[in-house]
């Protein structure tokens, strides 16, 4: 198995449109040669096992070349009253591309979700007390371009932290709260032919305690 071998190109735009307020834009171009997979192999091997034969297992494997192309758009913004600092932020990307196919040919991108979009805030009370929440929407991934009817459901996403700086000699309590309204949601495996798709946590919730001295 050799390393993939990766040549990218990248443009930037960032654009203060007030002093707290910031855009910034991006778009990239991205060349993989040595792309790695994982495949299903069902010729029977005697040298996997020592006295065994396995008749079909799976393997990573080099197999070609990924074209990966996309842009993301970013803004910023932040206001200030009465001892509040509140922070907002937006993100939206979008990726597509060709790969060749271990089976020959080539097809669309896989293994990516074409739309991202994430958001939050950070709200600030006394430069002590703070709350972030945050959410995530993640389009529809296919499996690998050769499995196109099958595709993992986009799913939306809410998290929360929120905590009190030094609140007590050094003491920093927090709580985060991940999948916040426990959403059943799963994330596409590499494996080609093997599990689609796996399930992911549902609510997490951990209480924290830092302490810094």
């Amino acid at each position: 198995l050799n390393p993939e071998k990766l040549r990218q190109v990248e443009a930037n735009l960032s654009h203060n449109l007030t002093p707290n307020f910031v855009v910034q834009v991006s778009g990239y171009y991205i060349i993989v040669s040595d792309a790695i997979a994982g495949v299903s192999v069902s010729e029977p091997s005697n040298s996997i096992i020592p006295g065994a034969q396995i008749l079909a297992y799976a393997q990573f494997q080099n197999f070609g070349n990924r074209n990966i192309f996309g842009s993301e758009l970013r803004a910023d913004y932040q206001i200030n009253f009465n001892r509040t600092n509140m922070k907002f932020w937006g993100n939206y990307s979008w990726v597509d591309g060709r790969e060749d196919l271990p089976a020959g040919g080539t097809g669309p991108l896989g293994l990516v979700a074409r739309n991202k979009v994430k958001g939050g805030t950070t709200i600030r009370y006394m430069e002590k007390y703070f709350i972030t929440p945050k959410f995530e929407w993640i389009d529809q991934t296919s499996q690998f371009a050769s499995s196109g009817m099958n595709k993992t459901p986009s799913y939306a996403l809410f998290n929360l932290h929120a905590g009190a700086d030094n609140l007590y000699k050094g003491l920093t309590p927090f709580i985060d709260i991940r999948n916040l309204t426990d959403e059943r949601y799963f994330n596409t495996t590499a494996l080609r032919g093997a599990f689609e798709a796996t399930p992911q946590d549902p609510r997490k919730i951990v209480v924290g305690l830092i302490y810094k001295y």
